[in-house]
Protein backbone atom coordinates (compact mmCIF):
# COMPACT_ATOMS: atom_id res chain seq x y z
CA UNK A 1 0.00 0.00 0.00
CA UNK A 2 2.98 2.48 0.46
CA UNK A 3 3.85 1.74 -2.55
CA UNK A 4 0.93 2.52 -3.92
CA UNK A 5 0.56 5.67 -2.53
CA UNK A 6 3.79 6.81 -3.44
CA UNK A 7 3.10 5.74 -7.09
CA UNK A 8 -0.50 7.78 -7.41
CA UNK A 9 1.61 11.18 -6.32
CA UNK A 10 4.38 10.86 -8.41
CA UNK A 11 4.84 12.81 -12.09
CA UNK A 12 4.72 10.88 -15.02
CA UNK A 13 2.97 7.77 -13.42
CA UNK A 14 -0.81 7.90 -15.33
CA UNK A 15 -2.45 4.59 -13.32
CA UNK A 16 -1.44 1.86 -10.51
CA UNK A 17 -3.35 -1.12 -10.49
CA UNK A 18 -2.69 -3.75 -7.44
CA UNK A 19 -2.84 -6.91 -7.72
CA UNK A 20 -4.11 -9.63 -5.05
CA UNK A 21 -4.90 -13.58 -5.57
CA UNK A 22 -7.27 -15.72 -3.31
CA UNK A 23 -6.09 -14.97 0.19
CA UNK A 24 -3.26 -12.19 -0.73
CA UNK A 25 -1.08 -14.07 -2.27
CA UNK A 26 -0.60 -15.33 -5.95
CA UNK A 27 0.93 -19.13 -5.14
CA UNK A 28 2.51 -20.92 -8.53
CA UNK A 29 0.27 -21.79 -11.36
CA UNK A 30 -2.44 -19.00 -10.25
CA UNK A 31 -3.55 -16.27 -12.01
CA UNK A 32 -4.93 -12.86 -11.43
CA UNK A 33 -5.71 -9.46 -13.43
CA UNK A 34 -5.86 -6.17 -13.19
CA UNK A 35 -7.26 -3.21 -15.47
CA UNK A 36 -5.26 -0.32 -15.85
CA UNK A 37 -5.61 2.61 -18.36
CA UNK A 38 -2.87 3.26 -20.64
CA UNK A 39 -3.24 6.74 -22.69
CA UNK A 40 -1.31 9.60 -24.06
CA UNK A 41 2.74 9.57 -22.99
CA UNK A 42 1.35 7.13 -20.13
CA UNK A 43 2.10 4.08 -22.73
CA UNK A 44 5.13 2.33 -20.87
CA UNK A 45 3.74 -0.11 -18.34
CA UNK A 46 6.20 -1.54 -15.34
CA UNK A 47 5.02 -4.27 -12.87
CA UNK A 48 6.70 -5.41 -9.65
CA UNK A 49 5.39 -8.39 -7.35
CA UNK A 50 7.06 -9.56 -4.75
CA UNK A 51 8.03 -13.51 -4.54
CA UNK A 52 6.48 -15.45 -1.99
CA UNK A 53 9.11 -17.27 0.39
CA UNK A 54 11.78 -14.65 0.27
CA UNK A 55 12.40 -11.78 2.18
CA UNK A 56 13.61 -9.47 -0.16
CA UNK A 57 13.10 -11.23 -3.90
CA UNK A 58 10.85 -9.25 -6.34
CA UNK A 59 9.22 -9.94 -10.36
CA UNK A 60 9.27 -6.76 -12.23
CA UNK A 61 9.11 -5.50 -15.84
CA UNK A 62 10.19 -1.97 -16.50
CA UNK A 63 9.06 0.50 -18.90
CA UNK A 64 7.20 -2.38 -21.30
CA UNK A 65 5.26 -0.13 -24.09
CA UNK A 66 1.20 -1.24 -24.43
CA UNK A 67 0.64 -2.72 -27.02
CA UNK A 68 -1.21 -0.69 -30.04
CA UNK A 69 -3.42 -3.24 -30.96
CA UNK A 70 -4.50 -7.29 -29.34
CA UNK A 71 -1.95 -8.59 -26.73
CA UNK A 72 1.86 -8.67 -25.92
CA UNK A 73 3.53 -11.20 -23.45
CA UNK A 74 6.74 -10.68 -21.49
CA UNK A 75 8.19 -12.59 -19.04
CA UNK A 76 9.83 -11.50 -15.79
CA UNK A 77 12.68 -12.63 -13.86
CA UNK A 78 13.11 -12.44 -9.81
CA UNK A 79 15.15 -10.20 -8.32
CA UNK A 80 16.87 -9.70 -5.31
CA UNK A 81 16.20 -6.23 -3.93
CA UNK A 82 19.89 -6.35 -1.57
CA UNK A 83 17.81 -4.71 1.30
CA UNK A 84 18.01 -7.54 3.59
CA UNK A 85 20.45 -10.84 4.14
CA UNK A 86 19.14 -13.59 2.42
CA UNK A 87 19.40 -16.04 5.60
CA UNK A 88 16.73 -18.37 4.24
CA UNK A 89 15.51 -18.88 7.66
CA UNK A 90 11.53 -18.71 8.32
CA UNK A 91 11.97 -16.21 10.98
CA UNK A 92 12.89 -13.58 8.66
CA UNK A 93 10.27 -14.09 5.77
CA UNK A 94 6.49 -13.15 5.40
CA UNK A 95 3.87 -15.14 3.77
CA UNK A 96 3.45 -19.01 3.13
CA UNK A 97 4.39 -21.20 4.19
CA UNK A 98 6.32 -19.09 6.96
CA UNK A 99 4.06 -16.51 7.68
CA UNK A 100 6.39 -14.74 9.73
CA UNK A 101 5.23 -11.05 10.92
CA UNK A 102 8.20 -8.96 8.87
CA UNK A 103 11.23 -9.43 11.13
CA UNK A 104 14.02 -8.34 9.17
CA UNK A 105 17.69 -10.48 10.10
CA UNK A 106 20.43 -8.54 11.38
CA UNK A 107 22.37 -9.81 9.34
CA UNK A 108 23.97 -6.93 6.63
CA UNK A 109 22.49 -6.85 3.23
CA UNK A 110 24.37 -6.98 -0.08
CA UNK A 111 22.85 -3.01 -0.90
CA UNK A 112 22.35 -3.51 -4.51
CA UNK A 113 19.88 -4.87 -6.87
CA UNK A 114 21.03 -8.23 -9.00
CA UNK A 115 19.20 -10.81 -10.65
CA UNK A 116 17.94 -13.67 -7.74
CA UNK A 117 19.78 -17.01 -7.88
CA UNK A 118 16.84 -18.92 -5.92
CA UNK A 119 16.76 -20.83 -2.96
CA UNK A 120 19.78 -22.47 -2.06
CA UNK A 121 19.19 -24.61 1.04
CA UNK A 122 20.87 -22.42 3.06
CA UNK A 123 18.44 -21.91 5.96
CA UNK A 124 14.96 -23.13 6.97
CA UNK A 125 12.70 -22.74 4.02
CA UNK A 126 11.57 -26.07 2.06
CA UNK A 127 13.69 -26.83 -0.62
CA UNK A 128 10.26 -27.44 -3.07
CA UNK A 129 9.45 -23.75 -3.35
CA UNK A 130 12.58 -22.57 -5.28
CA UNK A 131 11.94 -21.70 -8.48
CA UNK A 132 14.27 -20.50 -11.61
CA UNK A 133 13.82 -17.50 -13.87
CA UNK A 134 11.44 -16.55 -15.71
CA UNK A 135 9.24 -16.54 -12.76
CA UNK A 136 6.32 -15.04 -14.38
CA UNK A 137 4.22 -14.39 -17.59
CA UNK A 138 2.74 -11.09 -18.16
CA UNK A 139 0.22 -10.51 -20.25
CA UNK A 140 -0.96 -7.05 -21.47
CA UNK A 141 -4.12 -6.63 -23.53
CA UNK A 142 -5.43 -3.61 -25.16
CA UNK A 143 -9.12 -3.79 -24.26
CA UNK A 144 -10.39 -0.53 -26.06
Amino acid sequence: MPLEGALKTTDGVGDVGLIFGVGGAILPGETASVEIEAFGLARQISLVSMLVTTNDAFAGLNSVRAPNTGTGSHTAVAYDAGSEANTELCAHIPGPPCGNAEVSPADMPEGFIYVHPGIRGDGDVPLDVDWRNPVALIKIERLR
